[in-house]
């Protein structure tokens, strides 16, 4: 027995001889974790003291049980670092061992400690390792990919769908910029092009920030680069900027367009030539033509008398592997149909591909020809699109962008919200009242539902969780921000500033959104100011906002004032703040003016707050009719959701009959209790619940909310009416319920 077991039973009051005898009898700790509450009986006679040691020894062997794995976890740890860098390194050893190993020399150690040169050897892993990291000439790049908006005047990050993403490379630390774009080019542009056009289309840039305001210097390698910045993680992005929005600097020096070190050609060219010119060869002792990698030449001069010549009579052309040949006729403009009507016409067709498989090393210029095609035959299409200028000239190239997308209304998010079950209102408040929860489009929310003690219910949400959570938020709602009888209003209140009540929106439209969900229990005049800013006649949903006698109360008052107490109209209109007199003639009229008051002009802050979130539902007032009419529960509606199997045989067709019958049974609030049940919300916004039949030990419904499927036992088949109306009404009324199947 430890000596915190004996002092924990002496201050029991356990008597000496007691612990003396289960010493002598080795009762410890071990010893009584295995035993049962009967035998420590005979040590312990009284029930607390068994109580209270059963709990030390559990704690204590928690304890123990934690040390014993972060000493395996760090022993571990220890041996893949010594895995890694190649050595050996010491085991994590105890007390004693240590003080035995300390004492022991090693046979080659001189009299020094294998403590000590464990140790050492220990120190010197993790060191060498960084050491050896510093020690290596490259370094990993995170690269990016940005198109520049002309829209928005800045480049904008692309994501991976969209031909851009998050890229890792390994490069040289010593690495120039020039020679850091032909690595980054293949990345993003596969065989030369991508979803937003060819490489040639692009000015390509590289920079440490997505927006381009911080760009590589000419010249400067990533060690200068992480020097200059004081990096630790490089992160860089490639910047591509379409040469056509800079229209002064392609007129003015068209090579600068693009990097001559990258493959292919990096600008895009467009010119107007002579009628029917064509490249021809040009004499070897010409100036020098900048060449690609490939051999290939290229020239981005303009064409000149040189090195173009008319197509004449008997010249031959290969275009995709077919010669030809201009023919007497065909160079009349009467005498070719291609040619008659379109003799202005000129489209420009890159054509550097088609010559190159037939350049030999003295290649010449190959500055686009230009052909001329009627308009009959220009149709404007994804792969070309006709000038605005009528021209007729159609110009090749990438396919331009019809509709601006938003990149990140096309990604859609899913954030999650954690909500402790009882707490669901406050929580989710809180939660739209940050900034960075607000207006998120495009964003899908889940909730994780907590229980009281913090530990997570067994659900995972596949829109069942939600409603649950939804219905539990507008049912606290009801009850702490709203006054009414069987509608209401909301009603101000000192800790609620324009924030909450905003926030309170964000849900509303959160909910509408996924699951079709509205607080319907809200006077619909109100939400029609929220909506649209112009109600309707609010008299009506008035009469529903008051209590029951209130309401009689008015009825009987507006057949005739005289038929009521007078006393009693006198309460109702001092607890208004009504001062005037009713009389048969202005009673419908005061009554009004007291209906605008309470549920209009009082809650018209919280309506603004709302409003700029509830009208990008885009709703019209006939559809907020309809939807209040529709989510509101029936009997009707209930029993034509239900869904049975079929066929069924005769045990499941008196279940089935049985539960419909339950069903008209129910009371309104029975109805919505029925409802969340079985789909999670009390409204009807699901167009069935599928009803399966099912062998079960336990006698007790259960419901899946994501699918909206109720199980019934079949037990209840030889069972009474009154056994599964009582029991289902039960389990109904207790309103407890924990998501518990996955």
């Amino acid at each position: 027995m430890s000596e915190r077991l004996w002092g924990v039973l002496k201050a029991r009051g356990v008597q000496r001889d007691t612990l003396e005898k289960m010493q002598n009898e080795k009762i410890d700790e071990d010893v009584i974790i295995e035993m049962t509450d009967e035998e420590l009986s005979e040590y312990i006679p009284r029930k607390g003291d068994r109580v209270v040691v059963k709990a030390f020894v559990r704690k204590e062997n928690s304890e123990t049980q934690t040390q014993k794995r972060k000493f395996t976890l760090l022993e571990s740890l220890r041996s893949r670092m010594a895995g890694k860098s190649g050595k050996k390194t010491a085991r994590l050893v105890s007390d004693s061992e240590e003080e035995y190993e300390s004492s022991a020399p090693g046979p080659s150690d001189g009299g020094q400690s294998n403590s000590t040169q464990k140790s050492a050897e220990t120190k010197r892993g993790p060191r060498g390792k960084k050491a050896k990291e510093a020690s290596t000439s490259s370094r990993s790049l995170i690269v990016g990919f940005s198109v520049y908006e002309a829209t928005e005047s800045r480049y904008k990050q692309v994501r991976a769908p969209m031909g851009g993403g998050i890229r890792h490379i390994t490069v040289d630390k010593n690495t120039p910029k020039r020679k850091l774009l032909h690595t980054l080019c293949p990345l993003f542009f596969q065989d030369g092009k991508n979803c937003h056009g060819s490489l040639g289309d692009f000015q390509l840039d590289v920079s440490t920030d997505v927006h381009g305001s911080q760009p590589v210097h000419e010249n400067e390698t990533i060690q200068h680069l992480i020097d200059r910045l004081g990096l630790k993680h490089v992160r860089c992005y490639l910047l591509a900027k379409s040469v056509d929005l800079d229209e002064d600097k392609s007129a003015s020096d068209p090579a600068e367009d693009s990097l001559e070190d990258l493959p292919d050609m990096f600008a895009h060219r467009r010119r107007r030539g002579e009628e029917n010119l064509m490249p021809t060869a040009i004499d070897s002792s010409q100036e020098e033509v900048p060449s690609t990698s490939d051999g290939h030449h290229i020239s981005h001069g303009q064409p000149n008398s040189e090195r173009y010549r008319p197509l004449n009579q008997g010249d031959e052309m290969t275009v995709d592997n077919e010669v030809i040949v201009q023919t007497a006729d065909d160079s009349s403009p009467s005498n070719n149909p291609l040619l008659s009507e379109a003799a202005e016409d000129r489209v420009e067709l890159d054509v550097q591909s088609v010559f190159a498989a037939t350049l030999d090393s003295d290649a010449v210029n190959l500055t686009p020809p230009t052909y001329n095609i009627p308009d009959e035959f220009i149709q404007e299409d994804q792969l070309a699109r006709l000038n605005d200028d009528d021209s007729g000239i159609i110009q090749f190239g990438p396919f331009p962008a019809a509709v601006e997308l938003d990149l990140n209304a096309t990604q859609p998010l899913v954030k999650e919200i954690k909500v402790h079950r009882g707490n669901v209102c406050q929580e989710m408040v809180t939660f739209f009242s940050k900034e960075e929860n607000v207006n998120l489009r495009g964003t899908t929310f889940e909730v994780k539902m907590l229980k009281s003690d913090g530990s997570t219910e067994m659900a995972e949400d596949n829109g069942g969780v939600l409603r649950d959570a939804l219905t539990e938020f507008f049912d606290s709602f009801y009850l702490q921000y709203t006054i009414g009888n069987s509608v209401a209003v909301p009603v101000l209140r000192h800790d609620m500033t324009k924030v909450h009540w905003s926030a309170v929106g964000e849900v509303i439209r959160l909910a509408f959104r996924q699951e079709g969900i509205l607080p319907v229990r809200l006077a619909l005049p109100f939400m029609q100011l929220a909506f649209f800013g112009t109600p309707d006649d609010p008299l009506d949903a008035f009469m529903q906002l008051l209590p029951d006698v209130d309401r009689l109360l008015l009825e009987d008052a507006m057949r005739s004032v005289s038929s009521v107490d007078a006393d009693d109209l006198m309460d109702f209109m001092e607890r208004h703040d009504a001062r005037r007199n009713l009389t048969d003639e202005n009673i419908e009229k005061s009554l009004t003016e007291m209906a605008n008051k309470e549920m209009l002009q009082v809650p018209l802050f919280v309506a603004l707050c709302w409003r700029p979130k509830l009208k990008s539902l885009g709703l019209s007032r006939l559809q907020l009719r309809q939807i209040y009419d529709n989510l509101k529960p029936s009997t009707r509606k209930v029993l034509n959701i239900l869904e049975f199997p079929k066929p069924m045989n005769t045990e499941e067709g008196a279940l089935s009959s049985s539960l419909k019958r339950l069903v008209r049974e129910m009371d309104q609030n029975l109805l919505g209790l029925f409802l969340r049940f079985c789909t999670g919300s009390d409204l009807a916004v699901r167009e069935k619940i599928t009803t399966r039949f099912t062998e079960s030990e336990i006698r007790c419904p259960t419901a899946h909310t994501c699918g909206c499927v109720l199980n019934i036992p079949r037990s209840y088949a030889a069972l009474p009416y009154i056994t599964l109306k009582s029991e289902f009404t039960t389990l109904l009324r207790n309103r407890y319920w924990q998501m518990d199947i996955i």
